[in-house]
């Protein structure tokens, strides 16, 4: 049935196409014959858009369920293709590498030597994991090679990032973590490294970021596993799981138990007190919230500004081959 639906899209598409340049051609002549074109042009691009729709319904992943009383562990592994790229890569990158030297091309053959050996650290590093989990999910924490265990209780929020690089989606998980330098301290040297400040967005800085790609298990469901976890330890430390973000679903919690706390017959000096502690709860919340909508308005501004800039290389790169002629 989506085969179906692609082919018709792809149909579409090409027809919409073809009645616009035919519609540019018949305009010069006559604007009154070239409607009918016209009216074809804007029916296929919105046949486009609703197929489109369709396909998206059709293809979207179902549902994920985790059982109610699941408590894990779940075990999760490294999957064999990552074994396969790594090894690609050491190929790829130290074969060519003596050829590039002899015909001159140092600085090339330094590069490429440089990736290829980093693909072999990699690769030894993968092969004296093997057979060990990468993550360990139960109802006490999350426990990686890479970091140790983190406690829930650690935990502030879990987030699945998704970038995508033309076809390919790379997922990732990110925790934020009360008192992060603690975990970054376990992380080895190379991996340090990338945690450089321009490498990352800056919603992400403090995060401790695992790969979710090429796993026994689908990011997706690694997802859902996770949000089960946070929210069954949320409920047994007495808090309700809102926002997904511990130290705002705490406050709101305490916020809830204030407000029950009032009675019609309580002196005046009870409720001022409660509404002191409710003033401070509520600015905690509102400051932590509006930190976050801060790090998202950065975030935003910063990937304008680099997609501004790639469509400024773009113009200026086009307008030197133009004036180059």
């Amino acid at each position: 049935m989506v085969s179906v639906w692609r082919a018709a899209e792809l149909l579409l598409l090409v027809i919409a196409v073809i009645a616009i340049m035919v519609f540019i051609a018949l305009s010069r002549e006559s604007f009154a014959a070239s409607l009918p074109v016209l009216f074809i042009a804007v029916s296929s691009s919105v046949g486009v858009y609703f197929t489109d729709k369709r396909i998206k319904r059709l293809t979207e992943p179902k549902p994920i369920i985790i059982p109610p009383d699941f408590r894990g562990p779940l075990r999760i592994f490294r999957g064999k293709r990552s074994a396969m790229l790594l090894i690609a890569g050491v190929v790829i990158f130290l074969a060519p590498v003596p050829f590039m030297y002899e015909d001159g091309e140092h600085a090339l053959a330094i590069g490429s030597g440089i990736f290829g050996l980093l693909s072999f650290f990699a690769l030894l590093s993968y092969l004296r994991n093997m057979g060990m989990p990468y993550l360990i999910l139960d109802d006490r924490g999350i426990t990686t090679h890479v970091y140790g265990h983190i406690p829930w209780g650690d935990v502030d929020n879990a987030l699945l990032h998704v970038r995508q690089s033309r076809s390919s989606k790379f997922y990732f998980l990110g925790l934020s973590v009360y008192g992060p330098q603690k975990y970054f301290q376990r992380m080895g040297f190379l991996l340090r490294l990338s945690r450089m400040k321009w490498l990352q967005l800056p919603s992400e800085r403090d995060q401790l970021q695992i790969s979710l790609n090429m796993l026994s298990h689908e990011p997706l469901y690694i997802d859902a596993a996770v949000k089960h976890l946070r929210a069954m330890y949320s409920r047994r430390i007495g808090v309700t799981p809102k926002t997904g973000d511990l130290s705002i679903d705490k406050n709101l919690a305490e916020i809830d138990k204030l407000m029950d706390s009032v009675k019609p017959g309580d002196d005046l000096a009870n409720h001022q007190a409660v509404v002191s502690k409710l003033e401070k709860l509520t600015q905690d919340v509102k400051r932590e919230l509006d930190g976050q909508a801060k790090k998202a308005k950065k975030q935003a501004v910063i990937l304008l500004i680099v997609f501004l800039g790639l469509i400024v290389f773009v113009i200026l790169k086009i307008w030197s081959e133009l004036s180059g002629h």
